[in-house]
């Protein structure tokens, strides 16, 4: 499931990717983190670079971030 595409958070996907693979007690921190970060990288025309923007605000709003 693609969550983000051309450096655009896709927000319902993203929730929905949350609530399908994630344990219960991780959802609320990343759903707070996924609201906190969805237009982080809006304006952002290179597309590495906004999934670097996303990734950054995420590790920084979620204190149950991981990165696989």
């Amino acid at each position: 499931m693609q969550v983000a595409r051309k450096g655009k958070v896709n927000y319902e996907k993203s929730l929905k990717q949350i609530d399908t693979m994630l344990p219960d007690h991780m959802k609320p921190a990343f759903r707070a983190g996924l609201e906190a970060c969805k237009s982080a990288a809006q304006g952002v025309k290179d597309h590495c670079e906004a999934a670097a923007i996303l990734l950054q605000c995420f590790y920084k709003n979620n204190p149950k971030f991981v990165f696989p």
